[in-house]
């Protein structure tokens, strides 16, 4: 008998583990959940670019989340995520890429990979990003879209996922940044990690802050909106994340 199939992170997004609220696949993201996860993502993705070794095939159909981690518990997600599925993979050359002629996932490939089998680290990140859209949108990438319009769409149209107004405006920019047309332009996995690891931290500090606050009678926390410790621990992480991205000049501090 087979054992049991390991989830995948394509499954945290269909069933909306990486919402705030589990049960409405539709709510907002949990955002320290995505941030912690795209975190364990980049920090697997970094260890194979260190030893120049490209994925080829990144997507959250080859993410796989299990419980046997002390990182489990993190954003009281009750997973930690695995990078798998090295069947693509390759050792690159000395121009730091190498073509092929066998075919990832379409959703999440990189124009240039489309375009030419052209495999890069950048190209990696290419699709980090569209695994992190997929995280904080909570559907799948290109939905409704045959294969032949998505090559259509991202190569000759020049079109990009687009995030919704919901969306943290950091994390957004980093997804984009990820997701550039031009490889030059991406950041590595380790830049992506200077954002991600502060960020993370600043959300579960603001958040722990904002509880104690709370619990020892100091005074109620609100916002305009009523939003209450979630917003402001959010407006506390954007800091850091504005920090980060002026950083790297992609986007101006307000």
């Amino acid at each position: 008998m087979p054992p049991p199939k390991s989830p995948q992170t394509q499954d945290a997004i269909d069933k909306g583990w990486l919402r705030g609220s589990p049960a409405c696949c539709d709510g907002d993201a949990d955002l320290l959940a995505v941030l912690t996860t795209a975190r364990e993502i980049a920090a697997a993705m970094s260890y194979l670019h260190d030893l120049d070794i490209v994925h080829g095939d990144l997507s959250s159909f080859n993410v796989l989340l299990t419980s046997a981690s002390t990182e489990a518990a993190r954003a009281s997600r009750g997973f930690s995520a695995k990078v798998s599925d090295f069947g693509l993979s390759r050792c690159l050359d000395q121009k730091g890429r190498v073509e092929r002629a066998t075919c990832g996932t379409i959703t999440h490939m990189a124009p240039e990979v489309l375009e030419r089998g052209e495999l890069s680290k950048a190209a990696d990140v290419y699709s980090f990003g569209v695994v992190l859209w997929q995280m904080c949108a909570g559907r799948r990438a290109w939905a409704g879209l045959t294969h032949a319009a998505i090559v259509k769409a991202v190569c000759a149209e020049g079109r990009r996922l687009e995030f919704g107004p919901e969306t943290h405006e950091g994390v957004a920019l980093l997804a984009q940044a990820c997701m550039a047309r031009d490889p030059q332009e991406r950041p590595s996995f380790r830049e992506v990690l200077e954002v991600l690891e502060p960020l993370g931290a600043a959300l579960v500090s603001s958040a722990a802050h904002l509880h104690l606050s709370v619990s020892s009678g100091r005074g109620r926390v609100t916002s305009g909106g009523g939003g209450g410790a979630g917003d402001a621990a959010a407006a506390g992480a954007g800091a850091v994340m504005g920090e980060e991205l002026h950083h790297w000049g992609l986007a101006p501090l307000k």
